[in-house]
Parts: C-alpha cells; structure tokens; sequence
C-alpha cells in the first residue's frame, strides 16, 4: 500500500467517524475533521474537488447547495437579529456543504471496497453506541435532550445501516449480512416500540419496510422481510387490543385532537403566512416567533409548540426566504434521483441504499418534525450523501 493510498484510508475513517461524533456533542467533530483535513492533504485529496461542478450526475445536487448556501448568508447579514449558529443559521448551512464536499472527496478517491468495510463497522459500532446510550445511560445531552431529535438519529441510522446490510446480503455473505441485518431491525424496532414517544416513527418504520420488500432483488429476500412485517403487523394488533385504543374517545374532545396533532395544520399556515410576508430573506435564523405578528395566535396555553416549523421543507423558507428554502428542497430531490438511479448500477448500490435509508427517514420524519435537520445530524445526512456523489464522479471519469 503506497502512502497515498494509506493516507486516504485514514481520512476515511476520521470522516466516517466524523459522521457519528457529533451526535454526543456538536464539538467532537472536530478532532475527527481535522484529522481528515490532514490526511486529505497528506494523500493529495483536494485535487478531487474540481470534479465537484463538472460531473453531469451531481451537478444539481452541488449547484443547488452553493445557491442554498449563499442564499442563507444573504439573510442572515440583512437580519442583525439572526442567529447565525442556530439550527436554520448559516453556520450549520454551510457545515452542510462542507460535509457534501468531504464526503465527496473519499467517496471520489478511496477504493471503493474498503470503503465499504468501513463503513459497515463505523455504522455498526455507531448504531450500537446510540441504542445503549439510549438504554443503559441518563445521558441528556446533544439530541438526547430531545425525544423528536433521538428518534430522528435512530431512524435514520436504522435505516442507513439495514438498507447496506440488506443489500450487501443479496450480492456476498447473506447469512452473515442478514443476521446482522435483524439484530439492527429488531434493536431499531424495541427502540420505536418502546422508548419513544413520537406517534410517526412506528408508521414511518412500516412504509420503510415496504420499500425495502419491493427492492428485493430476489422472491427469497422478499420473503425474509415479508415475514418482519408480518410478525409485526400482528404484535402491533395485539398491542392494539391489549391497550384498548379501540374505544376513540380522543374523537369526542377537538382539544385533545389539536394537542395529537400537535397544532400542526396551524403552524403550516402559520409558516405560509410568514412566507407571504417575507418571501425575499425570510425572517431570520432562529426568528420564528416573529411569525405571531403577522398572524392570529388562538392557542396562548401552547405557544412552545409554535416556536419552529415541524418540518424540514419549511424550515428554511420561513427562515431565509424562498430562494434558500426551494434550494435547500431541491438539493434533496435530486440526491433522491441520484440515489434511484444508483440503485439500478450495481457498482453505486451499496452506497446508494445507505444514502436511502438515511435520506427516506430524513425527508419521512422531516415532514412533521424539523428535528432531522438537527446541526447533530448535518454530517449523518450531507456525508452520506457526498459520499454517493463521490462515487459517482469516479465511475464517470
């Protein structure tokens, strides 16, 4: 192994650990990003960058990201008040791009077989450290100090992990792969089943199940998940009658509906209306409180309820107005259509069913919670998703 080759390896890892760190404590990443800086410039990585705006493939993805970007830091130096390092602030846009870039850059450069091996075992070892800390500890800081943040990184992780395990066991090793496979669904599934309180991630987990079916490449592994969703379609009617939720009475109070809902349908036209007032620069990171003043606030008893958006698609156009909100959008839309159209090359498959698993869990349970994303998880989702692009870039030249 040449020094190059060996410094790559090594930036792979401290970005891959990188992925993860965070999720304890926003600071931690940094000794795993500089190590990965040093590495990268020991093993010549940069040079890789040019490839960023001039492959085909992600070209949208990397041009909508530098305008939702820019666009960001436009309404963040119009509004003094704006908080900068907030979730929807400039800082934390900008750590997305840069992690889109770093992960593009090993996705692009590190052989794409070890890269594979390391990220089973980061994953593996990451996805095992957040379920016992989530059990075993009283741990209550970065996203433990938020039920809605914790079960978006569990979702998310779950997803990304058995989306490669479940692929990597339809090509090698599929007794191996699938047992692992299992232990991370069922871990995932004791989590949603019975440490949370969102009313979304069970559902959420269901419609990923069914896609995950109809990806099989085969009747055999159709079969295999097939039986998962059954076993839990029935534990979950059992539960169901054993709870006695059959009887409605939540029907019969409207209160007790808007408090299930959580008064979401009033904050969306709560955030159409700040939208409609500030369609240019928004109203500023961390400003969504300003929205009492242009609309009517009925429900005084809950206003902690109306201090964000719920949702990810809303996020920043409240914020930073509607050309760094339909950016930001259009950024995700087509790394999913980088990410389908991965799934049908089979030298992209691996990366792009991680990069699914995250991203269906990110856009699912970021249509009613703005937790996912959280400054915690930008290196999780952006990463990931640099990573496929990378790969990419590589096939192309």
């Amino acid at each position: 192994m040449g020094d190059r080759e060996k410094y790559l390896n090594y930036a792979s890892i401290s970005l891959l650990s990188g992925f993860f760190a965070p999720i304890w404590g926003v600071g931690y990443v940094i000794p795993f990003y500089l190590a990965f800086l040093f590495f990268i410039y020991r093993g010549k990585g940069f040079q890789s960058l040019n490839k960023v705006f001039s492959s085909e493939a992600i070209l949208p993805v990397t041009g909508f990201l530098a305008l939702f970007v820019v666009s960001v830091l436009f309404s963040s130096i119009v509004h003094t008040d704006a908080k900068w390092s907030g979730e929807d602030g400039f800082w934390v846009s900008l750590a997305i791009g840069v992690f889109f870039l770093s992960g593009f850059i090993v996705g692009n450069l590190a052989d794409h077989c070890y890269l594979l091996k390391i990220i089973k075992r980061i994953f593996l070892a990451g996805f095992s450290l957040i379920i016992a800390t989530t059990v075993f500890t009283g741990f209550e800081g970065a996203v433990w100090a938020n039920t809605n943040a914790v079960t978006a990184t569990v979702l998310m992780v779950t997803g990304g992990t058995t989306c490669l395990f479940f692929s990597l066991a339809q090509t090698a090793s599929p007794v191996k792969n699938g047992l692992v496979f299992s232990l991370v669904v069922s871990l995932g599934l004791f989590f949603l089943a019975f440490i949370t309180t969102s009313d979304a991630a069970l559902p959420l987990m269901s419609i990923f199940f069914i896609l995950i079916f109809f990806l099989a490449h085969k009747n055999r592994y159709a079969l295999f998940i097939w039986g998962i969703m059954a076993a839990g379609m029935i534990i979950a009617l059992l539960l169901f009658v054993e709870l006695d939720t059959t009887s409605f009475e939540m029907l019969k109070d409207s209160s007790d509906i808007q408090r299930f809902l959580s008064f979401r349908p009033q904050i969306i036209l709560q955030s159409l209306a700040v939208i409609n007032n500030n369609p240019i620069f928004g109203i500023g990171a961390g400003s969504f409180m300003k929205g009492f003043e242009f609309v009517a606030f009925p429900f005084p008893e809950n206003m902690d309820w109306f201090g964000h958006t719920h949702s990810i698609f809303l996020l920043y156009l409240v914020s930073s107005g509607i050309v760094a909100g339909m950016a930001y959008v259009s950024a995700l839309f087509f790394s999913i259509r980088m990410i389908l159209a991965g799934l049908r090359e089979e030298r992209y498959a691996h990366f792009a069913m991680l990069s699914l698993g995250i991203l269906f869990f990110y856009l699912g349970y970021g249509l009613v919670e703005a937790t996912p994303a959280s400054r915690e998880l930008v290196p999780l989702v952006w990463g990931s998703i640099g990573l496929l692009a990378g790969v990419y870039a590589t096939a192309e030249s």
